[in-house]
């Protein structure tokens, strides 16, 4: 997955805060590290083999309507046209709704994040949001949102207080009855 590239920034990122920064304090469990990409080498080789491409997992995006931009923030402003210019409402509305909403919110919970957790858990986080919105499109963001597991740590602080923890189970059994109804 493309979020495992995320996942080494954060780990690199957690090795440094245990040995805190020093190079003195150094030993050899930073090999480990090293195992990280071994997946995507072997995943890349076969594929050399098999397409004579060795980023053919990438390429192959350009189905589904991915490709690299370079511009986050123009995919929500196109989400944003999108979403007024469907008239009369599509099915496909709630849909786009779900993934707008999703990357908007958890976009702006990086704030807190960076603010009440680990580098390694706002690295991790950021990069799970920044790297589906680098494709051109925010479809499928309401899934992909589900592996930022920071946010819902912050989620878990904030429901400490009786209301908005009241809130949000309000919110979440209605969006649970809704779509299930559509499903």
């Amino acid at each position: 997955r493309s979020i495992g590239v995320v996942l080494i920034a954060a780990l690199v990122i957690e090795y440094l805060m245990s040995v805190k920064f020093s190079l003195r304090r150094k030993n050899y469990s930073w090999l480990w590290l090293l195992l990280c990409p071994v997946g995507l080498v072997l995943y890349s080789v076969f594929l050399t083999i098999t397409f004579k491409n060795p980023f053919a997992f990438f390429t192959v995006q350009s189905e589904w309507q991915r490709g690299l931009s370079n511009y986050p923030w123009q995919i929500i402003f196109s989400d944003i046209t999108q979403i007024f210019q469907m008239n009369p409402p599509t099915p496909f509305l709630l849909s786009k709704l779900a993934d707008f909403t999703a990357s908007v919110l958890f976009l702006a919970l990086l704030v807190p994040v960076f603010k009440k957790l680990r580098l390694s858990y706002f690295i991790y986080a950021y990069g799970v949001l920044v790297v589906p919105l680098l494709t051109g499109v925010t479809t499928s963001m309401f899934r992909f949102v589900l592996a930022a597991f920071p946010m819902f740590i912050i989620g878990g602080i904030w429901a400490k207080d009786e209301l908005f923890y009241t809130g949000m189970l309000l919110v979440n059994i209605s969006l649970l009855v809704i779509f299930t109804i559509l499903f």
